[in-house]
């Protein structure tokens, strides 16, 4: 019965959303990690976020016409976009 199917989709989706976490950690050269455990549809909204932020920066960067060894790898940038996005809603660094 399809009633009983969208129940059991319903519920399925509400624990991949109780499961969600974020672990923190320091990596050997000091860095901060940060690992995230998104159900589909929270990933979807971070993502898509952090990726059109992401392309703005890839834009800004091509238009720059910046050599080579100056140019950020992608997932620097996705790095710096996640930033960027985190201090839109924080209000910065201050």
């Amino acid at each position: 019965d399809a009633q009983i199917q969208r129940a059991k989709d319903e519920a399925e989706v509400e624990r991949q959303r109780r499961r969600r976490k974020l672990t923190r950690s320091r990596t050997k050269d000091g860095l901060r990690r940060t690992v995230l455990e998104l159900d589909e549809e929270s990933d979807a909204a971070f993502y898509g976020a952090l990726r059109d932020a992401a392309a703005e920066m890839q834009r800004a960067d091509r238009k720059a016409k910046l050599p080579p060894d100056q140019q950020r790898p992608f997932r620097q940038i996705l790095a710096d976009a996640a930033v960027e996005v985190a201090e839109e809603v924080w209000g910065g660094s201050e």
